[in-house]
């Protein structure tokens, strides 16, 4: 029975990660280096520099899991941007978009966009051979009362990406590949996660 078991699940397993593979077929060998851009940040240091974009009519929830953080080189960022469009092309694919059913919208929606960006960025810092450090990539999460990026206005949550830097603050869009400096991005943050 424990051969049959141990044989069924890896079955199950080679079956999903044969269905689930087209969408991580971009080589992970190819996911530029980081190029990080110093000094780095505490979390106090993120609080002050967001604190005039946070909503605080809406009491914001800040979460920081790290003691240092560092920034990026612009040029990397838009690196990074060009490694990860595959991710976004299969992403958005029609096939999704013609799910139908209640909140099938939902399968694959903003947060799990910020999230997967937010984590691959992070495991770039792996390919350094220096000292790791964290990557200033993090989730906020705004009220999309403006269109923004690429995304039309609305008076619901939404989720996407912030990036700290050479160049400052950068809110990227991960569902459509759009960027602008924060200060030019008009919705107020509810909440960040680095």
């Amino acid at each position: 029975m424990g051969l049959f078991r141990t044989m069924h699940v890896g079955f199950l397993l080679g079956f999903l990660f044969l269905t689930t593979s087209w969408l991580f077929s971009t080589d992970f060998a190819s996911m530029p280096t980081p190029k990080y851009h110093f000094p780095a940040k505490t979390e106090k240091d993120i609080y002050k520099e967001l604190l005039p974009r946070l909503d605080m009519e809406f009491e914001p929830w800040t979460v920081t899991f790290d003691t240092h953080y560092v920034g990026i080189k612009f040029e990397y960022f838009e690196k990074f941007n060009k490694w990860y469009a595959p991710f976004l092309t299969k992403i958005n694919n029609e096939e999704r978009k013609g799910n139908k059913g209640n909140n099938s919208g939902e399968a694959y929606d903003c947060d799990n966009h910020a999230m997967l960006y937010k984590s691959l960025m992070s495991c770039a810092t792996l390919k350094k051979k220096s000292a790791l450090r964290e990557i200033l990539v993090g989730v906020i999460v705004v009220v999309q009362k403006e269109k923004a990026l690429g995304i039309p206005s609305s008076e619901i949550t939404h989720a996407l990406n912030i990036v700290f830097t050479d160049k400052g603050w950068i809110v990227y869009e991960p569902q459509t590949g759009q960027h602008c400096p924060l200060s030019k991005y008009p919705n107020v943050i509810n909440t960040y996660i680095f």
